[in-house]
């Protein structure tokens, strides 16, 4: 038990305040506290911050899954252009073998010099050593395709597709509409959090409210023998709330909410660069194609 001294009662033989024990050897306390969120603005707001960032890991596993279709299919392509290229060789080192044969027969029958021999012989042998590159490019490619799919470097892999283009076939040019592209996507994700935490630190200086209650029961004795019956337990109830509010912080605040701002404003300007950039990517993918295509048609 507590023990408090009297001041006001003296000993009669040495003056010394009188020590003197109150309350009970045993006590027992019961109770059950509650509180409830009634109003605070970062909670509203990180609500919708929540939903921001489930939008924001969708759209990451969406992004995710497009890279990797764009990787096997740049590799995929990556080995039938190859082969095509193979067969354009081939088909250039037919006719200037043919056409070496003949210049050879010409010069030995004094119609053409040795020079023209020479020079034929030149370019067909650098046929045959770009021939020899592309053969070991193909294989490196192979190589690729099958890391990108998952396949063991051991496996055969059997490319059922060709570049099949049709001598009619027209490149069309279109706007890219780059609000389909995951990475814009992810900025403009990202911009609306700017937007969430700038709204965040403003409601910052709104005041927070929360009501709280209690209910408690305490029993008390110097014995044991209270300990089961509810009329020997004293009751307390409380009931009350509690209002926060932001009075000054050294214009700490302040200085964050403009820093937000300034993330915005440079996310702005990162959404306008790459929609340049892809747009140029569109563009320089037309040309390039066009220029396949005008290969593909007028191969020797």
């Amino acid at each position: 038990m507590p023990v408090i001294l009297d001041p006001a009662k003296l000993d009669q033989n040495n003056y010394d305040p009188i020590a003197a024990q109150f309350g009970t050897r045993y006590q027992t306390t019961a109770g059950l506290n509650a509180s409830l969120l009634v109003f605070s603005a970062d909670y509203l707001v990180g609500l919708k911050a929540t939903k921001e960032m489930i939008s924001l890991m969708n759209i990451s596993v969406a992004r995710s899954k497009t890279e990797v279709v764009s990787q096997v299919s740049k590799a995929y392509y990556g080995v039938l252009v190859n082969k095509e290229r193979i067969k354009l060789l081939d088909a250039n080192i037919t006719k200037l073998e043919k056409l070496l044969n003949d210049t050879k027969a010409f010069n030995k029958q004094g119609f053409v010099e040795q020079i023209d021999v020479d020079r034929l012989e030149v370019a067909f042998n650098n046929l045959i050593t770009e021939k020899q590159k592309i053969e070991r490019l193909i294989s490196l490619s192979e190589n690729v395709l099958k890391f990108q799919m998952g396949y063991a470097g051991a496996d055969n892999l059997v490319l059922t597709d060709s570049l099949s283009i049709s001598d009619n076939a027209e490149i069309s040019v279109s706007k890219i509409d780059v609000s389909k592209r995951t990475e814009y996507q992810m900025m403009e994700v990202q911009q609306r959090l700017y937007q969430i935490n700038v709204k965040r630190l403003k409601f910052g200086y709104m005041p927070s409210l929360v009501a709280f209650g209690s209910l408690s029961a305490s029993g008390m004795g110097n014995d044991l023998n209270y300990v089961g019956y509810i009329n020997k337990y004293y009751q307390t109830q409380l009931i009350g709330a509690t209002l926060s509010l932001n009075v000054f912080d050294g214009l700490q605040r302040h200085y964050k909410i403009q820093q937000a701002k300034l993330d915005f404003t440079k996310g702005e300007n990162s959404m306008k660069n790459l929609q340049l950039a892809i747009e140029l990517e569109g563009a320089s993918a037309a040309v390039i194609t066009t220029m396949l295509l005008c290969l593909y048609k007028y191969k020797a």
